[in-house]
């Protein structure tokens, strides 16, 4: 991605609560305000004329297999069946902790992005369920081929 503010290429995506974002926005004129590098972002709060706590709780790894930008599944990675196992269970840690963080958030609780929070929780709970079965399945095939290999 490139940043609005500098330029530069970065890989780094850092989430501010909206009432901060709003007042450090890249170019008023898109809908979500553009994109910032790290560094950007960090500058204009720096430059606020206020002393700000900034928490960031969730580290995610969207430069993994099969993630696009914003966390989501890309088209490559639709089928389930062509994951790795190892894959299978990294991005499945991944996508409970993001839910179990969702789901952690109060009524009242501030929680912004394109999608919006029910349809993250949905679009997590639902990719959730798609590995554990795909999990659980292997895990069934593994079974029953080690049973055939002691039988013959």
């Amino acid at each position: 991605m490139r940043c609005e503010g500098c330029g530069r290429e970065y890989k780094l995506d850092i989430m501010v609560p909206l009432e901060i974002w709003k007042k450090i926005l890249p170019d008023m004129s898109k809908p979500k305000g553009g994109m910032l590098c790290g560094s950007c972002i960090v500058e204009r709060i720096e430059n606020m004329d206020r002393f700000l706590v900034v928490g960031m709780d969730m580290l995610m790894d969207v430069n993994g297999p099969y993630i696009a930008k914003g966390g989501k599944i890309d088209e490559e990675g639709e089928d389930l069946t062509k994951w790795s196992m190892e894959d299978l269970e990294k991005i499945r840690v991944e996508f409970k902790e993001r839910l179990d963080m969702l789901e952690g958030l109060g009524p009242d609780d501030e929680y912004e992005s394109i999608y919006g929070r029910e349809s993250d929780e949905e679009y997590t709970r639902d990719w959730l369920q798609g590995m554990d079965e795909e999990i659980e399945k292997r895990k069934k095939e593994k079974l029953e081929r080690e049973k055939e290999e002691v039988k013959a």
